[in-house]
């Protein structure tokens, strides 16, 4: 009887044991798997880009790769994507996965992809350290400031974009008087974001004690934009324009900004298809009074490498004589 007992439970012990040894390794295998994600293809890193192009270093195993620009996702089977057909004058986020045989590795972290018309040669402008106010400068009152930053950032001096006091504001931006004076050394130079394109600037520091205009140079025009001079009038008063016919509907002055409008540049442009326009401005202080000169690009004439868009002229690039004007200075101001 007990040879009996000792049969069954070496029988039970035996199929208890055949139970466990075919379990537990499958268990203990799928875990390992799906845990480890071994299969997992590189996040794809190395990003560089140029006005149209978005590129990355290749992924080992990857046969293609979802790229989201903003809120859309594209697919290519190359290492760099072409970029040329979204809308321009944006900044855009880019993320890169990698996407395999069954698998695919992780969004990249978000980079910026910067697409901006040019407006070519760009503004010199000037800063006076005397100045009370700070720094200011507008574009055309249907445009948007979106960034202004370093040309070139270097850290050793000092100029990132990170220590640049700005402050933008629809069209116009300002930067902090005492970020201008104590920048250092040399000329700042810029490059402006707009959404109608982007631009290169240059500011100069000064001295000038007396009222000034903070974009003294060549006003260029693009697009449909107004001509636009910014004084700083360091306590004087503005008091008029003239030449070339304008009256005060052709102009606005408000807050220290000059708004010459195309109504009345553009029928001069069509009369003079090779010459610019130069207009004369008036300030007063008192007893004192100021005056100074405005010239406006023709924008058919101005053709340099980075213009895009504008026509074919095959005329010399001329503006009307400063001497012409000279001739014409009475004791009441300029008569033109």
């Amino acid at each position: 009887m007990k040879k009996g007992f000792l049969i069954l439970g070496l029988a039970f012990l035996l199929v208890g044991c055949g139970t466990q040894t075919t379990t537990v390794p499958t268990v203990s295998t799928t875990t390992t798997t799906i845990d480890t994600g071994t299969h997992l293809l590189a996040t794809p890193s190395g990003f560089w880009s140029d006005p149209d192009t978005f590129q990355w270093e290749p992924i080992a195993g990857a046969e293609e790769y979802s790229v989201r620009v903003g809120e859309t996702v594209l697919t290519t089977s190359d290492a760099w994507i072409w970029l040329g057909e979204i809308p321009a004058n944006a900044f855009y986020s880019v993320q890169v996965k990698a996407v395999g045989a069954g698998t695919d590795s992780a969004w990249s972290a978000p980079e910026e992809y910067a697409k901006f018309d040019s407006w070519g040669s760009g503004y010199e402008v000037v800063y006076s350290v005397l100045s009370e106010s700070d720094f200011s400068f507008v574009v055309g009152a249907d445009l948007e400031i979106l960034d202004v930053r370093y040309a070139e950032e270097n850290a050793g001096s000092g100029k990132t974009n990170e220590t640049i006091e700005k402050t933008l504001d629809g069209n116009a931006f300002s930067l902090g008087k005492t970020y201008v004076t104590e920048a250092p050394e040399g000329i700042l130079e810029y490059v402006v974001y707009t959404t109608a394109g982007s631009f290169p600037l240059s500011l100069s520091r000064t001295e000038e004690a007396g009222p000034y205009v903070v974009n003294p140079g060549t006003f260029h025009l693009y697009g449909d934009i107004p001509a636009v001079f910014v004084f700083d009038l360091m306590g004087w008063s503005f008091s008029s324009v003239s030449g070339n016919g304008i009256t005060t509907e052709g102009y606005v002055f408000e807050n220290g900004v000059l708004t010459v409008s195309r109504a009345f540049l553009d029928p001069l442009f069509t009369a003079n298809p090779e010459r610019n326009v130069i207009l004369s401005y008036n300030l007063s202080n008192g007893t004192d009074t100021e005056f100074g000169f405005l010239v406006i690009d023709h924008p058919g004439l101005l053709q340099t490498e980075n213009n895009k868009g504008l026509p074919e002229t095959g005329g010399p690039f001329k503006s009307f004589a400063l001497e012409d004007y000279f001739g014409r200075i009475s004791r009441g101001g300029l008569a033109f």
